[in-house]
């Protein structure tokens, strides 16, 4: 689970900025449409792979969770991997991807205010707190890219 987990973290990015490459080339690179959509399914198939992971080690992630958040840990762990499943097959088959690139946007950066912005504060010299909060940052502004390309691309969709 953990390289998986590992390689779909470091991989979102690489999807993302594969995406914003396509977005910024121009209505006469014939390529971008096709890059758009294999950078769509695979950025949905790495969401799809953090729901999984979820799953796989849901102790250690219902103890990222603050305690204070009713109902529970365990509850919060099982409905945000359901959240990363559903948003990845939204995103991967095209069905209000852009709804759920905007929502799993969101979900990323809820993780940071409620997990790891509090663990810095409570543990600012570990380094899985710093490495954690960065790659939360990135995995946000990786899915904030995807939903600005799958906007950006409705909007010249419908223009056309």
């Amino acid at each position: 689970a953990g390289t998986w987990s590992g390689f779909s973290e470091q991989f979102c990015l690489v999807v993302a900025a594969l995406m914003s490459y396509a977005w910024l080339a121009g209505p006469d690179a014939r390529w971008a449409d096709g890059a758009l959509r294999v950078g769509r399914v695979l950025f949905g198939l790495c969401l799809i792979s953090f729901g999984v992971v979820h799953f796989q080690a849901l102790k250690q992630t219902a103890d990222m969770v603050p305690s204070w958040l009713p109902p529970n840990q365990r509850f919060w762990a099982e409905a945000t991997g359901v959240a990363h499943l559903v948003a990845g097959v939204a995103i991967a088959t095209g069905i209000q991807a852009l709804l759920a690139a905007r929502l799993q946007t969101a979900m990323f950066v809820g993780f940071g205010l409620l997990v790891w912005l509090p663990k810095f504060f409570a543990q600012p010299l570990a380094h899985n707190v710093w490495g954690g909060n960065a790659m939360n940052l990135a995995a946000a502004g990786a899915a904030w890219i995807v939903a600005d390309t799958l906007r950006a691309r409705a909007s010249v969709a419908l223009a056309t």
